[in-house]
């Protein structure tokens, strides 16, 4: 593959990884986008809580978004996986899996997050449809139903509070003792609360009607909240030297610039607020950042 140096690349094809390749481009700079083609939201059918596009198709966003960057000259998009980048001098490297070697002057981290599914027969199949993980993206359209809880004691007292405010007929799926506050919340309610681990979601087509435990429990249910753990897609960050925070997020200013100078980050991988929304806004903001910073560095050779 011939060589060239880039203004920025950006690891990360998705909305933060787009909007920013979308805002530098229309200020003329060269960007390459590395796209794993992995977005955290690949299992929602639909879009919500988005202004202007509440309820579309979350695939055909998408596809728009990619469409809209490819139409400005200065911008590429490789379906490729990033798996090593290191700095040197003033320039960064991104090595791909297939051992291609690619060069900027800037680089954009914006490889989200990956969801850690806990081993549960049906899962899989019912991620982001009845079994999901934001009140704010998926609550609205299951409001009233038969919903259960699956977190952790130190997660429960902020979440369980969240998920009874769309409905009072709750479940609570607890790996170990709630805590005082839960404790005392769930009393109050009148929720129901089962210690028992889930081994199966009962589904048609990915809509959960049934949990069933490991001690063989059923528990019919409309749509199930649980709380994921996740990591970072890749060790990009970690081999850039990335400060990272609660052992996930990699630690960015306002504008997404970490502590690496000219290394910045934008999206899932920065912030626990994963949202459609929140990600575009962070990619426009580094696009912005990442630009100034280019204009002074030219005027700093003049």
């Amino acid at each position: 593959m011939e060589h060239k140096t880039y203004d920025v690349l950006i690891v990360g094809g998705s909305y933060a990884g787009l909007q920013a390749a979308l805002t530098l481009a229309r200020s003329l700079r060269t960007v390459l986008v590395l796209d794993d083609q992995q977005p955290a939201n690949k299992y929602a059918p639909k879009s919500h809580n988005f202004l202007l596009h509440d309820g579309d198709d979350a695939a055909h966003l998408r596809a728009i978004a990619r469409e809209q960057a490819l139409a400005y000259p200065t911008i590429e998009i490789l379906e490729h996986t990033a798996v090593f980048a290191e700095k040197n001098n003033k320039l960064f490297t991104v090595k791909d899996s297939d051992g291609n070697t690619f060069t900027s002057r800037k680089l954009l981290l914006a490889t989200g997050l990956k969801d850690i599914m806990p081993d549960i027969n049906g899962f899989e199949e019912c991620w982001g449809k009845s079994i999901v993980h934001c009140p704010y993206c998926h609550g609205y359209e299951i409001k009233d139903k038969d919903l259960g809880i699956m977190t952790f004691p130190e997660a429960a007292v902020e979440f369980v509070p969240l998920v009874y405010n769309l409905s009072s007929k709750i479940t609570l799926f607890l790996d170990g003792e709630p805590e005082k506050k839960t404790q005392n919340f769930i009393a109050d309610k009148n929720i129901k609360l089962v210690k028992e681990n889930i081994a199966e979601a009962l589904h048609e087509n990915g809509q959960l009607h049934t949990v069933v435990t490991k001690e063989g429990g059923a528990y019919p249910l409309d749509a199930l909240f649980v709380s994921l753990n996740c990591s970072q897609q890749n060790e990009l960050a970690i081999q850039l030297g990335c400060k990272i925070c609660d052992d996930r997020f990699i630690d960015v200013d306002v504008v997404g610039q970490t502590n690496i100078p000219g290394l910045y980050a934008a999206g899932d991988c920065t912030t626990p607020m994963r949202a459609i929304s929140v990600a575009i806004a962070a990619g426009y903001k580094a696009g912005i950042a990442i630009n100034n910073e280019l204009i002074e560095d030219s005027l700093k050779k003049d």
